[in-house]
């Protein structure tokens, strides 16, 4: 066996230990449940009596002035329900004279609508009666000694807002709040409706149980039945109307729920004490307190005050609190001892028997957790100890070899993980670094050249974002494949990140060598990749410097190299180029200009300029397209061409085109405070703010923030932009949509738009871009395309905004073929805000002589 067994005395003394100890620790708590229960119910029986009178009134209050608030609301929905009525009444009669109006059609009116009566009012020259009802009581009523009522009819019927404060007033309606008639002790609910169009004022109302079952039909009586049924201690509430009840038999109730002496609950256990105490506690507002004797049980009444002269009755039973304790105690003795027999028991037994193996296991167990892997343990019972022993053998000795394998594996593993990428298992940048660093030390030596290729592939990203990171990391997958089986066996290809690879060439006999290895690289993409029955036609820019002439050091030739294959990039991509000390400049220059616009956009230089959008038919101007141009304080105004696919480059185009986009809506809302007639304003976002996925929410927030209504606003994209992810634009297009504002294409005309697509797309406007106006009507090819995109966009039932319209033969043309507007400088250049609001202010239109004259920024 291994360690010391235990002997059966210590065995024997250590089960009594744990037994004895148990024992006494369930007396405890047993002595202490009981001692601490009888407590409980002896001296908080007063005080939980009291909580819970004192919670039952609480909510019942609550719950009564809820229904109040409640009663409210429904009434309101009455009126609402009323003013539909009214509305379709005066459609139902349209046309008709009072005396064409017949009794049986205003009864048919009436039962249709769920009604208890319909008049028609007139006016004379003094009063205004009922003329036509569907009741006969109701005719040759009037109403000139009603009070604010015969105002209302008046203001009504002269076609005025009503100014009676009470009731509830929307456009040609009045609904008189609810009254009792005193002359046939009813209640009713009277809306009166005139819209001008009918020679009469309709009167639909509602009366008795439609109107009163509104006070009664919900509140505090479903909380009484529900506390009632929940506490033991509680036989009965009620809520009482004090003055009704103490009139006793003299309370007659002309109408249900009028006057009622229970207002709620049950109020079977009546005592003689009760009116005696309902005038105390009428008089005084103090709570009272009556202890009674019923059918042997000792019961309390408690009677609490309410407002609005309401009182709360609650009857408490104390006897079935004490019960309820007996029976509590009973069932703890009883599991008590139970549990007290059955774990003593139990415990006996399974200590005497467990103990001995648990020991051995224990101190196995702790030599194990040590680290000792090299021990065994013994236990040969044939039980779950026994099995336990057994598994624990097993598990050591797996451990021991697992131990050992893991160690080496890890090794290996962190080795290469150190100086290999994980997905495609090639070098990684600081395997390469670290070789490239020994190539240098060796051309040293030989004075040999050294080539560094950098490889990035072309708008991978797309492939990312359409198709999702697997399939992007499948695709870099062949890639690597494809460029190792490119090289020789002596240069290094390693995965410097992303889609940007690096190729090493020692030995580089002359710069050749470096572009066919180069050249090579680039044929490799010309052939699709194939995944899942899909083509993927990618192509890649390569950069490359060259030791020594680009670089002396591991870093210089990284960093000239990649500057080479963004010169790629930049010269159309799908081609290599080789480093030149003038990239460094152009680099340079990028980041200067970088800074510039950074700095531009916290110091506020760039301005919005606003080229006007005129309709062809009435000449007037509809709109304005926000352009951005850059103040710059030493370079002047900075044309968009020359900032803006910078922007796009280094990402800030995101909080630019932000900029613009807020800067156009405060300026239209401004014009609009200003009294200018409303015109729409377009703005045009950029592919990488279409991307982003937070884009509605800005729009959203930017026109709550200016408070433009959002029909004003005009969304431009460029047809490319909507037709590369289509399917992402239709669900972006629509959720634009949804917040109301304008979509429009732009440039239409320059792309390959799929008219399936194009229907799907929820747009208002095309924009035919200038490079199809400029030549029109001359070229008969540009005149036949700006034909059929009017043509094409009219039976799509959209707007066509012609762009770059300079000579009066373009304005000609484009009328006769029934464009809807233009903006071009025939009619304006883009102009600064506050010369578009000049424009506004004179209301500038095609038909003025002087519009080719208007005021022109570049």
């Amino acid at each position: 066996m291994f360690g010391q067994s235990a002997t059966p005395m210590k065995r024997r003394m250590l089960t009594s230990q744990i037994v004895k100890r148990i024992g006494i620790a369930l007396s405890f708590v047993g002595f202490l449940t009981i001692v601490t229960t009888l407590y409980y119910f002896s001296t908080g029986m007063e005080e939980q009596l009291n909580a819970d009178v004192s919670s039952t009134k609480e909510v019942i209050a609550n719950a009564m002035e809820s229904t109040n608030d409640s009663t409210k609301v429904a009434e309101h929905l009455i009126d609402l329900q009323l003013l539909t009525a009214s509305k379709a009444i005066a459609k139902e009669l349209q046309g008709k004279t009072i005396d064409q109006v017949t009794r049986l059609e205003l009864e048919q009116i009436r039962d249709e609508w769920g009604l208890n009566g319909i008049s028609l009012f007139v006016k004379d020259a003094t009063d205004i009666k009922v003329a036509k009802s569907s009741e006969l009581s109701e005719i040759g009523l009037s109403s000139k000694s009603w009070g604010d009522w015969f105002t209302a009819f008046s203001q009504l019927m002269n076609g005025q807002p009503v100014t009676v404060e009470k009731g509830y007033n929307d456009l040609h309606f009045w609904s008189a709040p609810l009254s009792k008639a005193d002359w046939n002790e009813h209640y009713y609910k009277y809306a009166y409706y005139d819209d001008g169009t009918l020679p009469f004022m309709i009167n639909p109302y509602l009366m008795d149980q439609d109107i009163l079952y509104l006070e009664f039909k919900s509140g505090p009586s479903k909380m009484i039945e529900r506390i009632v049924e929940q506490n033991v201690n509680i036989e009965e509430i009620s809520v009482l109307n004090v003055p009704a009840f103490l009139k006793g038999d003299k309370n007659h109730v002309s109408l249900p729920g009028t006057d009622l002496p229970v207002l709620y609950g049950n109020h079977s256990m009546k005592l003689p004490e009760d009116y005696a105490t309902l005038e105390d506690l009428s008089r005084d507002k103090m709570e009272q307190r009556v202890n009674f004797e019923l059918d042997g049980r000792s019961l309390q009444k408690f009677y609490i005050p309410l407002s609005d002269d309401r009182a709360m009755v609650i009857v408490t039973n104390t006897d079935r609190q004490h019960l309820l304790e007996l029976r509590y105690l009973g069932l703890l003795t009883l599991a008590f001892l139970l549990s007290y027999v059955v774990i003593y028991f139990v415990v006996r037994a399974i200590a005497s028997r467990l103990l001995q193996p648990l020991f051995e296991i224990e101190a196995f167990v702790e030599k194990v957790s040590a680290g000792d892997l090299n021990g065994h343990l013994e236990i040969e019972e044939e039980n779950s100890l026994g099995w336990m022993a057994e598994n624990i053998n097993n598990m050591t000795v797996k451990m021991r070899h697992l131990i050992a394998e893991v160690e080496d594996r890890s090794q290996r593993q962190i080795a290469h993980m150190t100086y290999h990428d994980d997905l495609t298992s090639l070098p990684n940048r600081k395997h390469f670094t670290n070789v490239l660093h020994q190539a240098l030390n060796m051309a040293q030596i030989t004075e040999s050249n050294i080539g560094v290729m950098f490889l990035d592939l072309d708008r991978f990203k797309n492939v990312n974002d359409s198709l999702g990171h697997a399939t992007g990391d499948r695709l870099l997958r062949e890639v690597a494949r494809r460029l190792l089986g490119a090289l020789a066996e002596n240069h290094l290809l390693a995965r410097m990140g992303g889609d940007e690879f690096a190729m090493l060439v020692p030995d580089l006999e002359s710069p050749e060598e470096a572009a066919k290895l180069a050249q090579r690289a680039l044929e490799l993409f010309e052939q699709p990749l194939l995944f899942e029955n899909r083509e993927f036609l990618i192509t890649a820019s390569i950069g490359i410097s060259v030791y020594p002439q680009d670089g002396l050091d591991a870093e210089t030739l990284l960093r000239n190299a990649d500057t080479a294959m963004y010169s790629a990039k930049e010269n159309g991509r799908n081609n290599f180029q080789f480093y030149t000390p003038e990239m460094n400049e152009i680099i340079l220059e990028q980041l200067e200009m970088e800074k510039a616009m950074r700095h531009a956009l916290e110091h506020e230089e760039f301005v919005l300029h606003y080229q006007p959008q005129v309709d062809l038919v009435t000449g007037q101007i509809i709109g304005s397209e926000a352009l951005i141009r850059w103040m710059h304080p030493e370079r002047g105004l900075v044309p968009p061409s020359q900032f803006i696919p910078l922007a796009e480059s280094v990402g800030l185009i995101i909080p630019l085109g932000e900029w613009v986009l807020r800067t156009a809506c405060l300026q239209n809302k401004e014009w609009q405070d200003a009294g200018f007639p409303p015109i729409k304003v377009a703005v045009n976002l950029s592919a990488r703010q279409f991307e982003q996925a937070n884009l509605v929410d800005t729009v959203a927030d930017i026109l709550e923030e200016s408070g433009l209504d959002p029909q004003y606003l005009h969304l431009e994209i460029t047809e490319t932009l909507a037709m590369n992810n289509a399917n992402l634009a239709i669900d972006k297009l629509h959720a634009l949509k949804n917040l109301g504002v304008q979509l429009s294409i732009d440039d239409f005309g320059t792309g390959y738009s799929s008219l399936n697509y194009l229907k799907k797309f929820p747009i208002d406007t095309l924009k035919i871009d200038r490079s199809f106006v400029g030549d029109i009507p001359a070229d008969s090819d540009d005149a036949a395309i700006v034909t059929a995109i009017i043509a094409m966009a009219h039976n799509l039932k959209l707007t066509v905004v012609a762009e770059g319209v300079e000579t009066e033969a373009q304005l000609e043309f484009l009328r006769e073929q029934n464009c809807d507007a233009m903006q071009g400088f025939l009619f304006s250049r883009p102009v600064p805000a506050h010369q578009l609001a000049q424009l506004l202010y004179e209301k500038k239109s095609l038909d003025t002589e002087t519009y080719q004259h208007l005021p022109s920024s570049n």
